[in-house]
């Protein structure tokens, strides 16, 4: 996704309903009383997902507020490279039964390759500024649930607290993420729409830190084109 792949802080509350899929068939009734599995990956491990981490986020960011709309032929987003290089980043993968159910990612914040390669040295000077620590922060790239169990706290909970677990195990005492910035009279906004991450529903607690950045991707415009457009994100995080 552009430079990063980004996360949305969804400002509803956390309404079962409105993150569940109420019209499931029998396979995925039975895939829900699966049990739950909690894989990690890094390093080279990640290479084979890398073709799945795309789906997931094409899937996942191409409605609004992203529209993020990368060319049709993209395998691989470059962004996740960045996974794949830093020692100390994860890809999550959540299962139930054969069933992929959430995908998380996430690299130290202070790592060449987030500074150099998915941020900017711009940017980690801008939080030294803000007196921020970047290597008090584990930056969390993504944090994707399956539709049909957005309204599953045991698998995002599962997630959730491997990300902590393993930031903690690495030194690490804060989390964050950013959301993009639209306006809420956006000509693509829907009435109502369920956020593919669970940032401000299911999980709480992380507070603005005042910092903001300009990324630029392929976005949906309201004519039904693509154009690079350019983004303001906003920066979250929780003490862990």
């Amino acid at each position: 996704m552009k430079k990063i792949v980004i996360l949305f802080a969804c400002a509803l509350a956390f309404v079962p309903g409105l993150w569940s899929n109420e019209d499931q068939n029998p396979a995925s009734q039975r895939q829900e009383t699966a049990p739950l599995s909690i894989q990690v990956y890094q390093r080279e491990e990640i290479v084979p997902l890398l073709p799945l981490l795309n789906t997931w986020n094409t899937d996942a960011f191409g409605p609004f507020p992203y529209l993020y709309a990368p060319r049709e032929d993209q395998l691989i987003s470059m962004a996740d490279f960045a996974y794949v290089n830093e020692k100390n980043a994860l890809v999550i993968v959540a299962k139930k039964g054969e069933q992929i159910v959430g995908i998380a990612g996430g690299a130290p914040l202070d790592s060449f390759y987030m500074a150099n390669h998915y941020f900017t040295p711009e940017l980690i000077k801008s939080m030294k500024n803000k007196e921020y620590d970047p290597s008090d922060y584990f930056y969390v790239g993504y944090f994707l649930i399956a539709p049909e169990f957005r309204g599953d706290l045991s698998v995002i909970e599962s997630i959730y607290d491997r990300l902590v677990e393993f930031s903690r195990s690495i030194g690490k005492t804060q989390l964050a993420y950013i959301s993009v910035l639209l306006a809420d009279n956006h000509p693509m906004k829907p009435d109502v729409f369920s956020s593919p991450e669970p940032w401000g529903t299911a999980i709480t607690g992380f507070s603005s830190m005042d910092l903001f950045t300009q990324m630029q991707w392929p976005t949906y415009q309201a004519d039904g084109s693509i154009a690079d457009q350019k983004h303001i994100l906003q920066f979250y995080r929780k003490a862990i």
